[in-house]
């Protein structure tokens, strides 16, 4: 077992535990409330499009055949999560009977909860990302500035695409074959690996360099690393799990040696 890991695992934990628990990361001890979201500013500020081609420099790029998107002029704050229910759920308030899945951001997205993916949900931001914890799926989300996520990012399936053009500020990158960023500014931890993957099967990142799959070495007895609690009945790995820990405020892997 390699100490190494283990110690800047701990580090991160450290780090985590020490955020000023303010506003500015509200629930970031516990899990976000499910359903109860709202957005800060005037309805004047959301308007649903089905051409969105004025907002081209924006960097949306994937049609969905016409269906209107949401589009949000100056930044936005979300107090609570932000999904794709919410999304329907603003664009119903609006007067849109068409089944809404993108929102377009022409400045900065605030989420003072988690950005969950729920419905492949496309999202395309002018400006900076920063949420708690980022679950990408099936849906296409680009940011052109920076991505801060004060837990981690989850990018599930090779159906989604996170791009980011400045950089990522993320403790935990978890990733299921999805095209993402694969490393951050801060210290971080690479894992790659799925729900129900065996437990040997998952990587945990060592280094980069390596010449195939995304250019990894991983580390050998992965399992070895992980708290039981990331591990389902079958010993496969929880992604879930996994990141449950870390909301909680504790640490997913096992304590570095003295």
């Amino acid at each position: 077992m390699d100490n190494e890991l283990l110690e800047k695992a701990f580090r991160i934990h450290q780090r985590l535990c020490n955020l000023p628990k303010d506003e500015s990361v509200k629930g970031m001890y516990g899990k976000s409330p499910q359903g109860n979201s709202n957005a800060t500013g005037n309805a004047s500020d959301f308007v649903v499009a089905e051409d969105t081609s004025r907002y081209d420099g924006v960097g949306f790029q994937f049609d969905r055949g016409g269906s209107p998107r949401l589009v949000h002029l100056g930044d936005l704050v979300v107090h609570g999560d932000l999904t794709g229910k919410w999304l329907a759920k603003v664009a119903r308030g609006l007067g849109c009977k068409k089944p809404v899945h993108d929102l377009i951001v022409v400045g900065n997205l605030k989420v003072l909860g988690d950005l969950f993916d729920d419905v492949g949900l496309g999202l395309s931001v002018s400006g900076d990302v920063a949420c708690n914890f980022l679950d990408s799926g099936r849906g296409h989300k680009e940011v052109l500035g920076n991505l801060t996520s004060i837990f981690g990012i989850l990018g599930r399936g090779n159906d989604g695409v996170l791009k980011v053009g400045g950089v990522v500020d993320a403790p935990y990158i978890v990733v299921d074959d999805q095209q993402m960023p694969r490393t951050a500014q801060c210290e971080y931890i690479y894992i790659e690996g799925a729900e129900g993957f065996d437990a040997e099967s998952v990587g945990i990142g060592h280094c980069t360099g390596a010449k195939h799959g995304w250019g990894w070495h991983y580390y050998e007895d992965p399992e070895s690393y992980l708290k039981p609690e990331v591990l389902s009945e079958d010993d496969g790995f929880d992604p879930y799990g996994f990141f449950d820990l870390v909301k909680s405020g504790l640490n997913p892997f096992l304590s570095p040696s003295p």
